[in-house]
């Protein structure tokens, strides 16, 4: 992907349950979205707590979540055209296959960089896109953050 497209960032937040989105990107006919900076920490106490993600592309975007305006790395950069969401609760058709499959501890932060070219690419197709699904917990009541960093 071009060095110099638009960026975004955004962030959500969950409990972390098996099978329950954090966040994802939905793409539109006009505009192919791309992952490239993904980070995933907790702000709880402190506690040896284990989570599970998957990074994943859906053919069918979540039907009930929170639509997030995403913030503009260039305040001279047009609005996203992708639709950037949180915390689904009708969770996305996805594939079988994780692009990205993370263990993560409470205690620890963990971040995704993709390598120049290396992006996370969803296609230019309505309702199509990237998520990030949590997959189990070891421990309750773990909050989790994720925050995204996508081009379009």
């Amino acid at each position: 992907m071009a060095a110099n497209g638009r960026k975004y960032g955004f962030s959500g937040s969950i409990t972390g349950a098996s099978t329950k989105s954090i966040v994802g990107i939905t793409a539109t006919t006009a505009v192919r979205p791309y992952v490239m900076d993904l980070m995933i920490s907790s702000n709880a106490t402190p506690a040896d707590n284990s989570s599970e993600w998957w990074v994943l592309r859906f053919t069918v975007s979540a039907t009930t979540c929170t639509v997030v305006t995403p913030a503009l790395f260039d305040s001279g950069d047009p609005a996203a055209a992708s639709v950037a969401w949180k915390n689904a609760t009708g969770e996305p058709t996805y594939g079988a296959v994780p692009v990205l499959d993370i263990a993560h501890n409470q205690r620890a932060t963990f971040r995704w960089v993709a390598a120049p070219g290396e992006e996370i690419i969803a296609p230019a197709t309505a309702a199509n896109g990237i998520g990030v699904q949590c997959q189990g917990v070891g421990g309750s009541g773990v909050v989790e953050l994720c925050s995204v960093v996508f081009g379009e």
